[in-house]
C-alpha cells in the first residue's frame, strides 16, 4: 500500500481529467494524514487506508470507498453525497453535520461513531454494524436500516419519517 502525500494526492485528482479517468487512489495509504477541505469527489478509494485521517469538510461526493478503512477518522461536516461505502470501516469516525444522503453504506461497521446532526436522507445503512452510534438530530428519513444490529443507538431528536427498519436487530435508547 503506497503512502502518499497531501500534494502527490492533489496532484492525482488535478491531472485525471486531462487524462478522461477518474482519480484513482485505490489502495494507498492516506493514513493520519490532514485533508481537510480537499475535493475527492467522484474519486477512487477502493481499499484506501484513511485511518485517522482529517477529512473536515471535504468533498467525497460520488467517491467509491468500498471497503476503506476510515477508523477514527475526522469527517465532520464532509459531503458523502452519493458515494459507495460498502464493507467500509468507520469505527469512532466522527461524521458530525456530514451529508451522506444517496450513500450506499451497506454492510459498514460504524461502531461507536458520531452522526450528530448529520444529513443521512436516502441513505442505506442495510446489514451494518450500528453499536452506541450517536444519531441524534440525524436526518434519517427514507434511510434503510434492514438486517442491521442496532445496540444502545442515541437517536433522541432524529429525523425518521420513512425509515425501513425491515427487521433490524435493535435494543436503542
Amino acid at each position: 500500500m503506497a503512502k502518499l502525500t497531501r500534494e502527490e494526492v492533489e496532484q492525482i485528482v488535478k491531472e485525471a481529467p486531462g487524462r478522461r479517468q477518474l482519480p484513482n487512489l485505490r489502495e494507498v495509504d492516506l493514513s493520519n494524514m490532514d485533508l481537510s477541505e480537499a475535493d475527492l469527489g467522484v474519486a477512487n478509494l477502493f481499499g484506501a487506508n484513511l485511518s485517522e485521517v482529517n477529512l473536515c469538510q471535504a468533498n467525497l461526493s460520488g467517491a467509491d470507498l468500498t471497503g476503506a478503512d476510515l477508523g477514527r477518522a475526522d469527517l465532520s461536516r464532509a459531503n458523502f453525497t452519493g458515494a459507495i461505502l460498502h464493507g467500509a470501516n468507520l469505527v469512532e469516525a466522527n461524521l458530525n453535520g456530514a451529508n451522506l444522503s444517496d450513500a450506499s453504506l451497506i454492510g459498514v461497521n460504524l461502531i461507536k461513531a458520531n452522526l450528530s446532526g448529520a444529513d443521512l436522507f436516502k441513505t442505506d445503512l442495510s446489514l451494518s454494524a450500528l453499536a452506541r452510534v450517536d444519531f441524534s438530530r440525524a436526518n434519517l428519513g427514507w434511510t434503510d436500516l434492514t438486517g442491521s444490529l442496532v445496540v444502545d443507538a442515541d437517536f433522541s431528536k432524529a429525523e425518521m419519517s420513512g425509515t425501513k427498519l425491515g427487521d433490524p436487530l435493535c435494543q436503542n435508547r
